[in-house]
């Protein structure tokens, strides 16, 4: 919201002009930010190690603590 704000009011906006910037950004982030959240990626192993094998690299990729 800060951010639209800061937009409204560097094109020349003043009160509630560069409100509405701001609560429009917030919209438009916030729907992409669920948009981005809802995308899920699956990996079949289903408890088959050679499927876990096959794919262990790609996995490594999400992992937090790299090894």
């Amino acid at each position: 919201m800060v951010a639209g704000s800061l937009i409204g009011l560097a094109k020349g906006g003043e009160g509630f002009e560069t409100i509405g910037y701001g609560i429009n950004l917030t919209i438009i982030g916030t729907g992409i930010g669920i948009l981005t959240g809802t995308i899920k990626k699956k990996f079949g192993i289903n408890g088959n190690l050679d499927n876990y094998i096959a794919i262990k690299d790609e996995l490594r990729k999400y992992a937090i603590k790299k090894e």
